[in-house]
């Protein structure tokens, strides 16, 4: 035992001995360097990891990168559909109000809004359902899935409020006043349509967006009884304006969801 123990104290004595040789040598860093560095890798060793790690990469399938068409496909496979028979049940109801009243211009004006309405369970679906966090670990982010939903919206929103022009010119029998339906239309349209964004960049509730809607197509109608000289032709400039003006705010707030989505990386 006795001897054990001291053939460990010289081996104990000998290992500080060439340690403290070494530091002699060697700066503190250098000698670390040397102690970490390991054996020399074989040549036959690495030309048999470089195989392998070959031949692994080779037999590894990869997906393919979703495209923005395919991408807008599956969204409207999953919510744009709905989106679109809810359109196109608010353009009825607009048309049937048209036709009951020929000689009131503001039927447009109250319902354009309304095709906006019809757009909010769709594009605010995962905030009713509580289902934000899902989408949030998808693939996609939800900035990304909320613009093609738009991109959906807007393209049957551009042939829905055709169709309620044209409605309206067949129910006046008149084509004079083309411009003037046009504003009527898409003024309170743009209205809605900026305050709905807005909504959707400030995270507000979908009963927020909702009465927004309710709010400026009852605002148009009121219009159209309390001030009907609104809607005749010397009013044309305001209109313009109006249409200018909205027109502005829409861009701004359609770049700002534009610029979020191409900001987070897919």
């Amino acid at each position: 035992m006795r001897e054990s123990a001291r053939g460990r104290l010289r081996v104990r004595q000998t290992a500080g001995g060439v340690k403290r040789s070494m530091r002699k040598r060697l700066g503190r860093s250098e000698l670390r360097a040397v102690l970490s560095r390991g054996p020399a890798p074989r040549e036959a060793e690495v030309a048999r990891t470089k195989e392998r790690c070959v031949s692994l990469l080779a037999g590894q399938t990869f997906e393919e990168r979703t495209g923005f068409g395919e991408f807008l496909r599956e969204v409207l496979r999953y919510s744009g559909w709905r989106m679109w028979i809810l359109q196109g049940a608010a353009l009825l109801a607009a048309c049937m109000g048209i036709f009951a009243m020929p000689g009131f211009p503001a039927v447009t004006s109250a319902f354009a809004p309304v095709l906006v309405l019809a757009c909010i369970p769709a594009l605010l679906q995962g905030r009713i359902w509580g289902m934000e966090e899902i989408e949030a670990s998808t693939r996609a982010s939800g900035s990304q899935i909320l613009f093609a939903k738009l991109i959906l919206a807007g393209g049957a929103d551009l042939v829905f409020l055709t169709l309620m022009i044209f409605c309206q010119a067949a129910a006046r029998q008149s084509g004079e006043e083309l411009l003037g339906l046009v504003l009527y239309t898409v003024v309170p349209f743009l209205t809605a349509s900026t305050g709905i964004l807005r909504c959707l960049r400030r995270r507000s509730a979908p009963a927020a967006g909702a009465g927004l809607c309710l709010g400026i197509s009852l605002f148009w109608s009121m219009l159209g009884l309390w001030i009907p000289q609104a809607y005749q032709a010397s009013a044309t400039g305001v209109w313009l304006t109006a249409f200018v003006l909205f027109s502005v705010f829409f861009g701004r707030e359609l770049y700002e969801v534009v610029l979020t989505a191409r900001a987070v990386p897919a």
